[in-house]
């Protein structure tokens, strides 16, 4: 992994988009560091505390400099790569594991491809667990939020102690109680269309072009080409981060509106294959 792209130091797999990307953050850090760096001693000159004054510098430059040397580090070694330089890995053993499973995990993927292929509909499907504990707590969290605002209303909303209430306050609170019911109702019918597009939907495999990291996984962009011919693209979340450009994804669309589609990797539901 390098400039948030994974790559095979062997056979050169995604080698030329890795050293792209880490040549990029590269020359981003040269001049953004030093910029933030003279915006900070800007804040701080007039402060007296001298903890304040010398703390938030120190910190940047101790950051500035380990990602300039992590980075300088990374680029070095895949262009090396490149140029057919050997560069030995720092742990060979575990190296070796790494190369053994993901080549287990592209067996595994390419079998259950095959099977998708073979599949008639209606596919039979499960609410995988972690779509199960994101719908659990969404309901459980703005529920909570609407039953607050209920109560902060029929406990404020005449006024208290002789106050009356702010204009608007009613207005307010009723508002907020209804985007707090109606959020886990959307979020609940957006997991029904993927659903349905699932059991009912064309299966096929999109190629992925784009990844990028978010706090709470990998988001991939992807193009593919339906039943006529057309070539569409789409985006979705892949929280296991094991998808990168190049690489293929299972998607289900609507034969007659292929806009309407979802990744697997991005579906709160996954098909259930034979056997399982």
């Amino acid at each position: 992994m390098a400039g948030g792209k994974a790559y095979c130091p062997s056979c050169h797999w995604n080698l030329d988009i890795a050293t792209a990307a880490t040549r990029k953050l590269y020359r981003r850090l040269r001049w953004i560091g030093p910029l933030w760096f003279a915006i900070i001693v800007l804040f701080s000159f007039g402060e007296d505390n001298l903890i304040v004054k010398i703390v938030p510098p120190v910190i940047l430059i101790v950051l500035f400099l380990y990602g300039w040397r992590k980075l300088r580090s990374d680029l070095r070694r895949l262009e090396a790569i490149g140029a057919g330089i050997a560069v030995p890995p720092p742990n060979i053993a575990a190296a070796t594991v790494e190369q053994s499973t993901a080549a287990m995990q592209a067996e595994v993927a390419e079998r259950e491809t095959h099977v998708l292929y073979s599949l008639p509909t209606p596919r039979d499907v499960r609410m995988r667990t972690r779509g199960k504990i994101g719908l659990g707590i969404v309901f459980v969290v703005f529920g909570g939020l609407a039953i607050f605002m209920l109560v902060l209303l029929l406990t404020f909303g005449n006024g208290s102690g002789g106050t009356p209430a702010p204009p608007g306050f009613k207005a307010f609170m009723l508002a907020l109680a209804a985007v707090s019911v109606l959020l886990p109702i959307l979020i609940f019918r957006s997991t029904l269309k993927q659903k349905k597009l699932m059991i009912g939907g064309q299966f096929t495999l999109a190629r992925v072009t784009g990844q990028w990291a978010t706090r709470n996984g990998n988001r991939i962009s992807y193009t593919f080409t339906d039943a006529s011919g057309q070539t569409f693209n789409g985006r979705g979340s892949d929280l296991a981060r094991s998808l990168f450009e190049g690489m293929t994804v299972p998607v289900f669309y609507d034969p007659e509106n292929a806009k309407k589609q979802v990744a697997a990797c991005a579906s709160a539901y996954e098909v259930v294959l034979p056997g399982q």
